[in-house]
């Protein structure tokens, strides 16, 4: 999943940035949140 990409190997990208999230409704992590 792309969420959990960018958090696990890419977080210098957004680490320290304020940051907005567009998704839909049935967008889920590896969690399922």
């Amino acid at each position: 999943v792309g969420l959990d990409v960018l958090l696990s190997e890419r977080l210098d990208l957004i680490q320290g940035k304020s940051i907005g999230l567009v998704t839909n409704h049935s967008g889920l992590d590896h969690d399922g949140t």
